[in-house]
């Protein structure tokens, strides 16, 4: 198994609600009701990772990547616990539950940047909430692409990274290459 605390990690911690559960002998931890202060939980997630920005609803995928994430805490914090730090790294399990911190290398940097710049550029889009939209006919590559019929710049995203491993030079060339569209589509919806 492996696991790379991010920003949103730290935020949603940073924000967490720790209580002390009396049964048993006790012990801290979070609240499962309000683990971030409200019940309503997909909000509260919504408001700590958008955080000074534009509020609109968050789109299926949005609800759907803040589940994910709230479940990879558990094993966050065990790192977390393990290590003594709030480290952004990658880490991986040896064993049944010591954690191993993964060296980085340039590649992996690299595809970590485009991730970020590309999850970046499509919830800029996104934040307009504007359907997709068709592209000039003379760039009959990109149209040929993208064509869906409705949804939003997250689904396009969502698609992307759970269509392809991330793990290499061809798709970091992939990566390289939605990059470079998302940044032409967004130039033609602005």
């Amino acid at each position: 198994m492996k696991i790379t605390i991010t920003d949103d990690h730290l935020k949603l911690l940073k924000h967490a609600c720790i209580s002390w559960d009396e049964r048993a002998f006790g012990a801290p931890g979070l609240d499962c009701k309000r683990p971030y202060g409200n019940s309503d939980v997909i909000d509260d997630m919504h408001r700590i990772l958008y955080s000074g920005r534009d509020l609109n609803e968050p789109t299926d995928d949005t609800k759907l990547y803040y589940r994910e994430i709230h479940a990879e805490l558990e094993y966050v914090i065990r790192i977390v616990f393990q290590h003594r730090s709030f480290e952004k790294a990658t880490y991986v399990l040896d064993g049944l539950d010591d954690w191993v911190k993964v060296a980085e290398t340039e590649t992996d940097k690299n595809l970590r940047q485009l991730k970020i710049d590309m999850r970046s550029q499509v919830r800029a889009v996104s934040a307009s909430s504007q359907p997709y939209k068709k592209v000039d006919p003379d760039d009959a590559s990109i149209e040929a692409m993208l064509e869906p019929e409705g949804g939003t710049w997250d689904d396009i995203l969502r698609e992307v990274e759970t269509s392809i491993s991330l793990d290499g030079e061809g798709e970091l060339a992939i990566l390289e290459l939605l990059k470079q569209i998302v940044t032409k589509l967004k130039e033609r919806v602005n």
